[in-house]
């Protein structure tokens, strides 16, 4: 297919130009003695098996080829394995999985069975949109996702709405005017990846002072908007990278598909906070406390729960349980857990990961924060029932 710099450089943000430079100035020598352009990956992309050295020359003699090829290669570095994954399970046909499993591998449940560049390939192969996919789940696993209520009552209108380009762009255009900063919005399009809809927005890092023209310029730098809408539809969750005020940007999009015109922004968007019963926070650090499958491995108390201290922390760098240098201060007659309201933060070891989870404490009761930027929405979902099913606490990402 003919090479499209659009769907490469701004809707993947890969770095195109200099991967065309590569492909244009690599030989042929120095590409037979890269072992990651092996027989597989280079049957998989031409759908074809033939000996290598053949189709490496095939390669070089279809320029676009080569281009496209090394834009692949270029994209799958980094990706995460479980959400490559996780998007060929879901797109795939069992006989184009069993393609591309590694050779003595199929009996592992894990995902790096697969051989990732290889299913990328055929993924794009399939359909091009399944990479921004990937994407959109690569960006919402490596930053926080802020959760927000909001009223959607009708998400198959909302659909509708985002399919209208020149709607769309009439409340991008307002929100921009807003900013002041001479800056333009782009909406990519929304995607649906198991049930859940994501809503792709980039954004100008910078205006270009040499280039006097109109047209908007999008790179690897651009900003970038993610607004997830899960299945529950009474909230959002966005992860971004910009330095503009998602509490102005999230309404200016939405609001459009509210009943009345809205004058406040806080009418139809507010910090997403659930208030949690003191008792079953107690419950909590008492369980955790015992606990081998989650211990507690940090906790900070300010103030100190006891006379000549403002702030104590407590950590284990093993990640092994505090229980035992809690029970020295309660041998030394004193008390940690007198008042939690002294609890301000502390850390479990969750899957491998040292979760930190914030608290703010309030009359009527106690909101929960987590880091959830280190964990894949997969373990985030996970640790949120954990909590939800054993200790009745709502815990909200975004820390």
């Amino acid at each position: 297919m003919p090479l499209d710099q659009t769907y490469w450089k701004d809707k993947l943000l890969c770095d195109y130009d200099k991967i065309i430079d590569i492909a244009e100035n690599i030989s042929i020598e120095e590409f037979k003695k890269n072992k990651k352009y092996s027989l597989r990956i280079l049957s998989t992309y031409f759908q074809e098996l033939e000996n290598r050295d053949i189709l490496v020359e095939r390669l070089f003699e279809q320029p676009n080829d080569l281009k496209e090829f090394l834009l692949l290669e270029e994209f799958t570095n980094g990706t995460f394995h479980n959400i490559v994954g996780k998007i060929m399970e879901l797109f795939l046909s069992k006989s184009q999985l069993s393609e591309v499993t590694k050779k003595g591998q199929k009996k592992l449940k894990k995902y790096s069975k697969y051989d990732k560049f290889a299913g990328i390939i055929i993924l794009y192969q399939k359909d091009p949109k399944i990479l921004i996919k990937i994407l959109l789940l690569e960006k919402t696993n490596r930053r926080s996702q802020l959760k927000y209520e909001i009223d959607i009552k009708d998400i198959e209108k909302l659909k509708k709405r985002f399919d209208s380009q020149e709607q769309i762009e009439k409340a991008l255009k307002l929100f921009d005017k807003k900013e002041k900063d001479n800056r333009k919005s782009k909406f990519l399009g929304w995607f649906d990846i198991n049930g859940d809809i994501f809503l792709y927005f980039i954004r100008e890092f910078k205006r270009s002072m040499a280039l006097k023209i109109e047209t908007t310029r999008f790179d690897t730098v651009c900003e970038w908007i993610i607004i997830r809408i899960p299945s529950e539809l009474n909230q959002v969750r966005v992860s971004y990278q910009s330095n503009m005020n998602i509490k102005k940007f999230i309404p200016t999009i939405f609001s459009d598909i509210q009943k009345k015109k809205v004058e406040s922004e806080k009418e139809i968007i507010k910090d997403f906070e659930v208030l949690n019963a003191k008792e079953n926070v107690k419950l909590f650090f008492e369980t955790i406390l015992k606990e081998e499958s989650y211990p507690l491995v940090e906790i900070r108390f300010d103030p100190a729960p006891f006379k000549g201290a403002p702030r104590l922390t407590l950590s284990d760098k093993k990640n092994q349980t505090l229980n035992d240098t809690i029970r020295w201060f309660e041998e030394n007659k004193k008390n940690l857990f007198i008042d939690i309201s002294s609890i301000k933060e502390c850390k479990i070891f969750f899957n491998g990961h040292r979760l930190k989870i914030k608290l703010n404490h309030k009359e009527e009761g106690i909101a929960i924060r987590y880091l959830d930027s280190n964990l894949s929405i997969n373990l985030r979902n996970e640790f949120e029932k954990y909590m939800m099913d054993k200790f009745k606490l709502s815990v909200i990402p975004g820390v």
